[in-house]
């Protein structure tokens, strides 16, 4: 887990000195294009219908939907409100802790000897219900504070969720498995060249990051009480400890690389909220990592 978070602090290092070097539109061009291949491998990882079928009957798959769908977003605009006053952290803020993640939350729950089968059957319905509800979210608790555009969330989703759906129904029925094991893998390669893109695309991207200090805090805060307060809950409704391990990094690990996606296709021009959502995988790797360890030896 650590070689994650250290190429994406060398990306967001390149992507500052190049920032100083009169930043060109090619990496603005660029990317969207990294983002469409990351997710192409997060599309690859999606179960198959038949595997969805086991869901019947797991409470902490409610549990889950619960406090990912009905009691986090909530909490993400209340602390979203600390940042009023820089409405693109504000949003930054808000993308980030509102979506669940799909991916990454099953290296932390394998590590910590979770309950990762039924984890993989989280990650559709995880991925399809962020989707769905995030255009609801915003306007419910920002109104016309925060400025989206239906057409551009459209054509956000269009470009970034069914194109790599697409690319991987079609690269799973031509290429061999091999192939799609390596693009699968390859999400974080590609998570970090969007990275170095993004901010090389920015004038003095470092100053930016400089304005992050305070989010970034609130990110670390946020993942330890997630990982409290769900162990907790586990306990009190006796979940067995690998569904409670599940539930705790699927409450608390967080989907930045989807978040950083809508960013840039439905907020343009919004750049501190980009660096924060590309910024943020660096702190929360290695926290949710220890805390993965920390699990597996007291086990």
């Amino acid at each position: 887990m650590l070689r994650e978070p250290i190429l994406l602090i060398f990306s967001i290092a390149a992507g500052v000195i190049l920032s100083e070097y009169n930043p060109s539109s090619i990496f603005s061009k660029l990317a969207p294009l990294f983002l469409v291949l990351m997710l192409w491998g997060v599309m690859l990882t999606l179960p198959s219908a038949k595997l969805l079928r086991a869901l019947k009957g797991r409470r902490v798959v409610l549990l889950s939907l619960l406090l990912n769908f009905g009691v986090i977003p909530p909490l993400a605009f209340l602390l979203s409100l600390g940042f009023a006053h820089q409405p693109e952290l504000m949003l930054g803020i808000f993308l980030y802790l509102a979506l669940p993640c799909t991916d990454w939350f099953l290296t932390f729950t394998a590590l910590a000897r979770g309950n990762v089968a039924l984890g993989i059957l989280l990650i559709p319905i995880n991925l399809s219900l962020q989707l769905l509800l995030l255009p609801l979210y915003i306007l419910l608790f920002y109104g016309a504070s925060v400025p989206l555009s239906l057409e551009l969330f459209i054509d956000t989703l269009l470009i970034f969720f069914l194109l790599p759906l697409l690319m991987a129904l079609v690269s799973k029925r031509v290429l061999p498995a091999g192939a799609n094991l390596l693009i699968s893998k390859a999400q974080t390669p590609f998570l970090s060249l969007a990275v170095v893109s993004i901010l090389a695309s920015q004038q003095n991207a470092y100053r930016s990051i400089l304005e992050l200090s305070q989010a970034l805090s609130l990110v670390v805060g946020y993942l330890a009480l997630a990982l409290l307060l769900s162990g907790a809950l586990g306990r009190v409704l006796g979940l067995r400890r690998e569904d409670s391990i599940l539930l705790g990094f699927t409450s608390s690990a967080r989907n930045s690389p989807v978040a950083l996606a809508i960013a840039t296709g439905a907020f343009p021009g919004m750049h501190l909220t980009s660096t924060l959502l590309a910024v943020a995988p660096v702190i929360e790797i290695p926290v949710l990592a220890m805390a993965a360890r920390f699990l597996s030896v007291k086990r």
